[in-house]
């Protein structure tokens, strides 16, 4: 079984992925609108709209994966278990 750090370390990692993906996304969908909108539209510029706001809604499901794994992993260990926080309060 991996250590309550370890733990939080996994869940953490959704979190930034989730968030790369939504940042990612969101840019080339925004990239992908401006070029539509600059009247260069042909058949190949809907499609990388589609995929794009696909990964939003993607990123967005996987932030809410995290709060619950959160969620339900701090219901278990306890509120700040397995938190790295430097020892010194200056």
């Amino acid at each position: 079984m991996a250590s309550l750090i370890q733990q939080r370390l996994a869940i953490e990692r959704i979190r930034v992925r989730a968030l790369w993906i939504v940042c990612v996304s969101a840019g080339m969908f925004v990239l992908g609108g401006a070029l539509v909108l600059s009247g260069t539209t042909n058949p190949f510029s809907i499609p990388p709209l589609v995929i794009w706001a696909g990964g939003i809604v993607t990123g967005i499901v996987e932030v809410r994966r995290y709060r619950r794994a959160l969620r339900e992993f701090e219901a278990e260990h306890g509120v700040g278990a397995g938190d790295q926080t430097s020892g010194t309060d200056s």
